[in-house]
């Protein structure tokens, strides 16, 4: 079954940016044609402000950095004057047991401790503030960073560059359109459409023969895909065709494509159509049998361009009138003069499987 059809990339992604601002191109590295690894940087995004967000984090993060040293030097100041305070009041209590303190020494005493304990818990929850400061400082970064790399336009995929749309200096924001369109893994492949009727008849995985203009030979390949719905218009089935060999080259996309479809194998008798006759609308075929004419009535199966499939009525191996025979009846003595014969398809170019009958 014949076809045409276009080179198509077998899966295509497209790479956009995903921003919560608009940014510009500042460098493009992705050429058309390029083969690229996944995670290749692409194209590089406009980053200044992203890098003095990321200078005034940093300040910010040192500045909470200080503030922690410093609330762990009070606290052990703090601590120490806690130590002192309690041990003070401790000797307080003694003598005051004795009654050689006066009880207004130990109540001053008393509140001295409990002042330092209350002052060591403060510096502690300053501590735990700048901590947290530094945290949160610390998560702002990673976000920072993570929009900075997100400037950095990388391949998702590996493959060969198919399109680029990017342009130095032009704007671009998430939802735009895509910036590069890559075939992944360079994987070509033809898209057809074909009426509903042949369509039917085409089993996924037949194989396939395709000529692509500009290659000195032939592409083979099977089909893929039947895509299960019909177009609205036309109702043509539409199918995909995996290429199984090396064209050498890079193949275009876009690229015109023809070739055959095998739908069917079986061995058959060919017969060009010069050498069938219809006579009330029975197909007649002439043998020739010891140099004698002799017309026999024929069952005619597959066509394919000018030759037909014998299905009853002839033999493997028997002469056959090839062409002039409106000029012979049966029994007819002639000469035969032998053609070329060949043993192919109904898929493959025309045969001469006959003979010329002369007299």
């Amino acid at each position: 079954m014949r076809l045409t059809g276009s080179l198509v990339a077998r899966h295509e992604s497209l790479v956009t940016v995903d921003l919560d601002r608009a940014a510009r191109i500042k460098e493009v590295l992705g050429e058309v044609g390029d083969d690229v690894a996944a995670g290749e940087i692409l194209a590089r995004l406009d980053d200044e402000s992203i890098r003095i967000e990321l200078d005034v984090n940093a300040a910010k993060l040192d500045r909470a950095q200080a503030a922690i040293l410093q609330a762990r030097a009070q606290i052990a100041d703090a601590t120490v004057a806690q130590e002192e305070a309690m041990s003070s009041l401790a000797r307080g209590r003694k003598l005051r047991e004795k009654g050689v303190a006066a009880a207004d020494s130990l109540e001053r005493l008393t509140y001295a401790a409990s002042r330092a304990a209350t002052t060591l818990d403060i510096q502690r929850q300053n501590l735990s503030l700048a901590e947290a400061d530094q945290t949160i400082l610390s998560t702002e970064r990673r976000e920072i960073e993570n929009r900075r790399m997100q400037t950095l336009v990388r391949a998702p995929v590996a493959g060969r560059i198919l399109s680029r749309s990017a342009k130095v200096g032009a704007l671009v924001e998430s939802g735009s359109t895509e910036l590069f369109s890559i075939a992944e893994a360079g994987e070509i492949e033809v898209a057809a459409e074909v009426p509903q009727m042949d369509f039917l008849k085409i089993p996924a995985g037949a194989a396939a023969t395709l000529a692509v203009p500009g290659l000195e030979t032939p592409l083979h390949g099977v089909v893929r895909l039947l895509e299960p719905a019909m177009q609205a218009t036309g109702r043509n089935g539409r199918l995909r065709l995996a290429i199984t060999t090396d064209a050498g080259k890079p193949l275009p996309t876009g690229a015109f494509a023809r070739g055959e479809v095998e739908v069917e194998r079986h061995g058959a008798v060919l017969l060009p159509t010069s050498a069938v006759e219809t006579n009330d609308g029975q197909a007649v075929i002439q043998i020739v049998e010891n140099g004698v004419v002799a017309s026999r009535a024929a069952t005619i199966g597959m066509r394919s361009g000018d030759l037909v499939e014998i299905v009853s009525g002839v033999r493997d191996g028997e002469t056959i009138v090839l062409k002039a025979g409106n000029f012979l009846a049966d029994g007819d003595r002639i000469r035969p003069v032998m053609t070329a014969n060949d043993s192919r398809t109904l898929s493959e170019p025309p045969l001469k499987l006959a003979l010329d009958g002369r007299p």
